[in-house]
């Protein structure tokens, strides 16, 4: 995983690891670490992402978030974003500015944010989001590089991520993997569940919905009594004609509605066309669940050695797997006790603050000698 020391990149292991209100800090914050990006409340999983940021129990910061966009936000949010720029042009105080960016608009609104808080000599860290970015580094090399060219720590969620932000991010801005953190919530055993399937997403192409309908009749045809929850806003899948047929359709759920259908299932499921961390992988984890996905992204460094990893687009193997934790109860089990044992040692909210807080520090260090 790189990283950058003296002007040179290099290798560096890194240890792996949630709401809208921020908590106060553990002990005494000595500076503010201010996020910018979405409104958390929503869903979406950069809102997600941002919950549990917010929630992380930091020692030495204190974080606050400035919303520069929400889905009712019309013309990009561009008035949240110019009351942002406005707050930081004027503003004092010396935090961390830690921006969460994905594609397309993000780039121009939270780039902006970037650029505003170089120019007052502020430290700069940039979290990157959204398994489309590197198509759109492609279509927008110059953009992307500019706006990277400005922090000083780019925060990338996997290795994977790390290798491809290493390509658009200039040799003296360092690189950190630090995933997403999770809150590891009380469960029970997935081995004395139902064979109930969950799903938590947009039901859409990109989150492979259409495979999972294609695979679930040959999953129904070994396992009759299994029941797929379908959970999510709507995407451009149309799922009414299917719902019915042993699958329910909840419409767009809370983390917390997430989580209590995730206590009650057998196994989750996510097989995804594009992908960086998902926070609804994390969270079947924590919650002892097997999971069955697909190797984009960085989930299959994610889910380790235990997880299912299914090819993109194979519905047959995707049903086979499925079918697989329903049928042996004990297997399922014990599959979610390593992965909930994963979670807990890698991503849990403890082992994410004192990353990120040590990287807040190289930050600032990094932003004085400019």
């Amino acid at each position: 995983m790189p990283w950058v020391h003296g002007g040179e990149r290099e290798t560096r292991s890194v240890v792996p690891g949630p709401t809208a209100t921020p908590r106060p800090a553990v002990d005494t914050a000595v500076r503010v670490a201010r996020h910018y990006g979405p409104a958390t409340g929503f869903a979406g999983g950069m809102a997600a992402v941002l919950e549990a940021v917010l929630e992380l129990p930091l020692r030495r910061y204190r974080a606050e978030l400035v919303a520069t966009w929400t889905p009712e936000a019309r013309w990009w949010g561009a008035a949240l974003v110019a009351r942002a720029l406005w707050g930081l042009l004027r503003g004092r105080d010396r935090p961390v500015i830690h921006v969460h960016l994905s594609v397309g608009g993000s780039f121009l609104r939270e780039g902006a944010i970037v650029a505003v808080a170089r120019a007052r000599r502020l430290p700069v860290v940039v979290s990157l989001h959204g398994g489309e970015l590197p198509e759109f580094a492609q279509r927008h090399p110059r953009l992307v590089r500019s706006v990277l060219g400005r922090a000083d720590a780019v925060v990338a969620l996997g290795p994977h991520s790390a290798d491809q932000a290493a390509g658009w991010a200039p040799a003296t801005t360092r690189i950190e993997v630090i995933p997403n953190p999770v809150e590891l919530t009380a469960t029970t055993p997935a081995a004395g569940t139902d064979e109930e399937v969950v799903f938590a997403g947009t039901l859409s192409y990109l989150k492979g919905v259409d495979v999972l309908l294609a695979a679930w009749p040959a999953v129904r045809a070994r396992r009759p009594e299994a029941r797929l929850i379908l959970a999510g806003p709507p995407g451009d899948i149309d799922v009414a004609a299917s719902a019915g047929d042993g699958i329910a359709v909840p419409g767009t759920m809370t983390r917390e509605e997430v989580r209590r259908f995730l206590h009650d299932c057998r196994v989750a499921v996510l097989p995804s066309r594009v992908e960086v961390l998902p926070m609804f992988l994390l969270e079947a984890m924590a919650s002892a669940r097997p999971v069955v996905a697909t190797p984009v992204g960085d989930v299959a460094w994610l889910v380790g050695g235990d997880g299912h990893v299914v090819p993109v687009g194979d519905s047959e193997a995707l049903a086979g797997a499925i079918t697989e934790m329903l049928e042996d109860p004990a297997a399922a089990g014990a599959t979610g006790e390593r992965l909930r044992a994963r979670a807990e040692r890698d991503f849990a909210p403890a082992t994410v603050a004192s990353q990120l807080e040590t990287l807040y520090d190289v930050a600032i260090e990094h932003a004085g000698a400019r």
